[in-house]
């Protein structure tokens, strides 16, 4: 027996592989996050996605420099759209390994494009993932109007909206 539901407000769906790198490849900024000697952190960073990876640059000064080399992270990149309770998110998961200039196969003329913050970024790092995921949410049937709050619409079995009651 088959149930069937009629209803199109926030239908939530997995993004397959493909469709992940293509939504990655529409972005240049992310957030790495890994686990440095004070626990976890979560920095935004700008990227390119290209052949299976993601490249990041960063100076060879800085923290990252320092605490990223070999260890695992994990990279997400999402929209969301607060209106109409939208959006998607794709995560990565794997090791940042940093890449020697002589060892170079980045995407052509990346390197000499300019990190969105000033300054160098010669160090890089390429996170082939071990895991790639994503999701996708449908926009809501429902965009509440200047009256309601968040949390104030509530829908009848019909999935159409009921106003929330009063107390």
């Amino acid at each position: 027996m088959t149930t069937s539901h009629h209803t199109t407000s926030g239908t939530l769906r997995e993004l397959d592989e493909a469709q992940c790198w293509q939504y990655l490849a529409g972005r240049q900024v992310g957030q790495l996050a890994y686990v440095d000697r004070d626990g976890p952190i979560i920095l935004p960073l700008n990227y390119v996605a290209h052949d299976g990876a993601v490249w990041l640059r960063t100076a060879s000064y800085n923290h990252l420099a320092v605490h990223l080399p070999g260890q695992r992270v994990a990279f997400e990149v999402g929209l969301y759209d607060e209106r109409d309770h939208s959006g998607w998110s794709v995560l990565l998961r794997g090791r940042a390994e940093h890449v020697l200039v002589r060892d170079l196969t980045a995407p052509p003329g990346w390197l000499d494009a300019a990190p969105w913050p000033d300054g160098t970024r010669s160090m890089v790092f390429r996170l082939t993932p071990s895991d790639v995921t994503g999701r996708l949410l449908r926009p809501r049937d429902v965009v509440p109007d200047a009256a309601h709050r968040p949390g104030t619409v509530q829908r009848h079995a019909t999935g159409q909206p009921s106003p929330a009651p009063h107390g």
